[in-house]
């Protein structure tokens, strides 16, 4: 069975890098749904519509995600986070939870 055919389905494991995920946390049994920016002609649209969605609450959040979906040069890299590239992820990297958050 092919994806066209499949639906929904765990392809993914989705751990928070807080552990609040771990067995116990707050969020140990929340659904999860991954969006490939590269290969997924639907994810860009899925991304905009949550930044225009969060936009009022979380304006932040909203501006980063409308600045990896701005188009930039084609660098060759095949890196899933193109760390150092910035052709998809150019966010500016923020602290991470406990570094000032």
């Amino acid at each position: 069975m092919n994806d066209t055919e499949r639906g929904l389905y765990r392809k993914y494991k989705v751990e928070r890098t807080d552990g609040s995920s771990a067995k116990g946390g707050k969020h140990e049994r929340c659904e999860y749904f991954v969006l490939d920016l590269e290969h997924d002609k639907h994810a860009k649209a899925a991304l905009k519509a949550y930044a225009e969605s969060c936009a009022k609450e979380f304006p932040e959040l909203a501006k980063d995600l409308r600045e990896m979906m701005r188009p930039t040069p084609d660098c060759g890299c095949r890196s899933a986070s193109h760390d150092g590239c910035g052709r998809f992820f150019s966010v500016p990297q923020k602290p991470s939870f406990g570094e000032g958050y």
